[in-house]
């Protein structure tokens, strides 16, 4: 075999050990070892084309002695790349350690909307085994700095949102790759079949177009949420004789279907793939897309497929069902799972301890948390590592425990041990929250004197000197991105929400006509921003005027508007005691949202209640939507004048 082919097979081996757990690159060498997912929490890298010289690339990190740079070849990055394939398919561990750990947009557990304000995405029901929380501080799936989906304040409709982290440094003459790149690169995101086109004009003007270049491209597009041209890569290579289709080529098809949301079609790929293609990360890939899409029933199913086969060699999938029953607050299975790896003999990760953490916090139990704490500093096998302490830090945060939360992001920013891009912005968010000016100018101190930053860290500090209600210095970071020539939505929604929060209503209204003058998509976190700074304001008409804007918003995108807006207004109108106006909105939150509780019946018996009008059938209205009174319940219909 030519030493090029020996570099290929390598690489899909590399892709297959990493996607199962059982290979990790370490961040600073880029070298491979066969070490614990724990270890690989830490090692986060970047690969950034277009070096000091032509036909290099260059790696960038951050280890504890700062930023760190290495320069591959084209071949290495295209080795890399290969590598990236697959570990696209798993994502960062460290990124879902760390996304589980801070509130997602989840504020059923009690947590304070300042605590969870660094995570901003919105959640659609897909499929009826599907039960995701639409609230803006209730979603422990997504990532505080929104690695899993590659920006801080994670937008649903980030897919409008191309994070140039490929694009940093000095430019040098491009090589091929990167031309083709370039190419496919200005394709339209709504065009349809609009990469395979270019790819056979590529080869009819004498250009070779070998695998590790397909591979190059796709995991650049998956990584930009392209997925529906990346999944034209996958089709022309799947259709295409002169590229053998392997394993790890059928996982990547499968993860991409479930991206968009073509979720029969996963399944079906994978049931009728052969049996060698079967292999754990396969299996891994479903069971994390199923636990990512709160797919209940399939994850268990499949769970329980895997202990039958026996075929679990890492604690992947254990964790995927630890987080699954996280986000679903089903916490009382969480043991049978702890028993499950016992009898598998799998011993727990750093990622296993930290989902542990997380649940005692999402239930307040800080004691507990603390207990898991000292367990996972006594496995001798585990070391804590940035996310354990971010863990930690966010619990106390949402905890209103300021002091105990800066004691741990003080060794979280100074530990022993690697920090990645995401943990300086896990950081300087965290800072922002708790108000500590000093901690915040210089974590983003260290992040601009970085060659390169990344486009999520720019959203983190617009939010976090927000946070400081810093607004001329929030401004200064987002006019050094228009200056750049521009500026993504989730950019725009961080110096939005940083107005909304210091009363700016006026300069919010005019950085969204703004947005719409430069054909920038809104979303739901758009308009959250909008309404809920009305709101602090008291202007509830000019609210529900933006509420009607952002129904007729042609580039709204596929999200809906977040449970926890339209419950933020009817909050307000309850206020009022206009029940005619509360019933109304009532209405349309059950047809948006028909799985209705007790906190939406509450807001709007408060109506009731203000009023002073008896709520005479309300309990019966409850029992009829299978919704359990609560104390509050009870004491609202007493106010309202109605004799329980």
């Amino acid at each position: 075999m030519s030493r090029a082919g020996r570099a290929v097979r390598a690489a899909h081996l590399q892709c297959l050990m990493r996607h199962s757990g059982l290979l990790v690159e370490n961040g600073a060498t880029g070298k491979f070892s066969t070490i614990s997912s724990s270890q690989s929490c830490l090692q986060l890298s970047r690969l950034v084309p277009n070096s000091t010289s032509p036909g290099e690339s260059r790696q960038e990190f951050f280890s504890e002695d700062g930023p760190q740079r290495g320069i591959l070849s084209n071949s290495q990055f295209a080795l890399k790349s290969r590598s990236t394939y697959s570990s696209q398919l798993q994502g960062s561990i460290f990124t879902r350690s760390f996304s589980q750990v801070l509130p997602e947009k989840e504020m059923e557990a009690g947590r304070t909307e300042e605590a969870t304000s660094v995570v901003q995405t919105s959640e659609e029901v897909i499929s009826t085994d599907v039960e995701v929380n639409t609230d803006p501080s209730k979603d422990t799936n997504v990532l505080v700095s929104g690695l899993q989906q590659e920006t801080t304040l994670v937008d649903e409709d980030a897919e409008n949102d191309d994070d140039s982290e490929d694009e940093a440094g000095p430019e040098s003459a491009p090589d091929k790759i990167t031309v083709l790149w370039r190419k496919i690169e200005k394709v339209s995101r709504g065009s349809k079949r609009a990469v395979i086109p270019l790819l056979k004009e590529w080869i009819a003007e004498g250009n070779t177009l070998d695998r590790d270049t397909l591979v190059t491209i796709l995991v650049k597009l998956k990584r930009r949420s392209r997925y529906k041209q990346a999944m034209e890569i996958s089709d022309y290579m799947s259709e295409n004789k002169g590229y053998k289709w392997e394993p790890v080529d059928q996982v990547m098809r499968i993860d991409l279907k479930f991206k968009l949301r073509q979720f029969r079609s996963a399944d079906a790929i994978f049931e009728k793939s052969p049996p060698e293609y079967k292999n754990e990360g396969a299996y891994n890939t479903l069971i994390r897309n199923y636990s990512e899409h709160h797919m209940v029933k399939k994850a268990e199913a499949l769970f329980s497929d895997l202990k039958k086969l026996g075929i679990c060699t890492s604690p992947f999938a254990f964790n995927q069902m630890l987080l699954l029953y996280k986000r679903r607050r089903m916490e009382e299975k969480v043991p049978g799972v702890l028993k499950d790896m016992e009898a598998a003999n799998i011993a727990r990760d750093s990622y296993t301890y930290n989902i542990l953490m997380d649940i005692k916090s999402q239930t307040g139990d800080l004691e507990g948390m603390e207990e898991v704490f000292q367990a996972m500093k006594t496995d001798e096998k585990i070391q804590p590592d940035a996310a354990t302490y971010g863990t930690l830090a966010t619990a106390y945060i949402a905890a209103n425990q300021p002091l105990k939360a800066k004691e741990y992001l003080e060794v979280m920013e100074s530990g022993d041990f690697p920090r990645s891009y995401t943990a300086y912005d896990i950081l300087l968010a965290q800072y922002g929250v708790m108000g500590d000016v000093e901690g915040v100018e210089r974590i983003w101190k260290q992040l601009k004197s970085h060659p390169y930053t990344s486009n999520r860290s720019y959203v983190v500090a617009i939010e976090a000197f927000g946070d400081l209600k810093q607004i001329d210095k929030a401004e200064e970071i987002y006019m050094e991105l228009e200056n750049k020539g521009s500026v993504l939505t989730s950019q725009y929604n961080a110096l939005l929400k940083a107005y909304s929060n210091s009363g700016m209503t006026d300069k919010a209204d005019a950085l969204l006509a703004k947005m719409v003058t430069a054909k920038r998509k809104r979303n739901a976190v758009t308009y959250h921003n909008i309404i809920v700074g009305h709101l602090k304001q008291n202007e509830l008409e000019k609210a529900l005027d933006a509420l009607k804007k952002l129904k007729l918003d042609a580039l709204h995108g596929r999200t809906k508007v977040w449970l926890e807006t339209l419950l933020a207004i009817l909050e307000e109108i309850s206020k009022q005691g206009d029940i005619v106006r509360a019933e109304k909105l009532f209405q349309d939150i059950k047809k948006e949202y028909p799985k209705s509780n007790t906190r939406t019946y509450n807001i709007l018996l408060k109506s009731y209640a203000n009023a002073k009008v008896p709520a005479g059938g309300f309990l019966q209205r409850m029992a009829a939507d299978n919704v359990e009174p609560s104390d509050e319940t009870h004491s609202l219909l007493q106010k309202s004048g109605f004799q329980v």
